[in-house]
């Protein structure tokens, strides 16, 4: 006996009328305090860097002893260029990312948290900490203890920074801000 051959059917699912999704009006709201407090942190960020460098070339003469006479001012001015140099490179690479970030473009925001991570990176395992306990003489030198705990803190602030940006508020208001955009791009068409 054979088995009976059975015919898909093929069911067209029922679809309903859905209401239009209400078109976002104004601005995507307020912006959520977790963003503004890690835009702050990557401002205090850069400046701590700045005072890093401003400590750097109050402490060249304890780095330089022993350097003979003729390099000792080409070796200073050199450490001192490539400091601030360095300072200018952070500072011209985060704040347009941070603005723009602040304004609700993600992009920025994904790159401004790669800017932040490399920049980290950079300053805890590129030798900087190193550079500082070698500013250092001893334990109880005051500018060298400063020095490290200004490269420490600027770590600390990259990194907090980034957890904020990253938060469900934040995320949610970047949503809305992209919305927002679309909707205008589609009306002024």
């Amino acid at each position: 006996m054979e088995p009976p051959r059975y015919q898909p059917i093929y069911v067209v699912p029922h679809v309903a009328a859905q209401p239009a999704p209400v078109p976002p009006t104004g601005s995507p709201g307020r912006r959520p305090r977790s963003l503004v407090i890690a835009i702050v942190l990557v401002f205090g960020s850069l400046a701590v860097s700045a005072a890093g460098v401003v400590l750097l070339a109050m402490r060249m003469d304890h780095l330089l002893t022993g350097v003979d006479e003729p390099f000792r001012d080409l070796l200073q001015l050199g450490v001192v260029y490539a400091a601030v140099v360095w300072t200018v490179f952070w500072t011209a690479g985060c704040l347009p990312f941070a603005v723009m970030t602040l304004h609700g473009w993600d992009w920025a925001r994904i790159t401004l948290t790669v800017v932040l991570a490399v920049k980290t990176v950079a300053n805890l395992g590129g030798g900087r900490i190193v550079l500082r306990f070698a500013l250092a003489p001893t334990f109880y030198d005051v500018l060298g203890m400063l020095a490290l705990l200004l490269t420490v803190a600027t770590a600390v602030l990259d990194a907090v920074a980034v957890v904020l940006l990253w938060l469900r508020p934040t995320s949610g208001w970047f949503s809305a801000a992209a919305a927002h955009r679309a909707y205008r791009r589609t009306v002024t068409r």
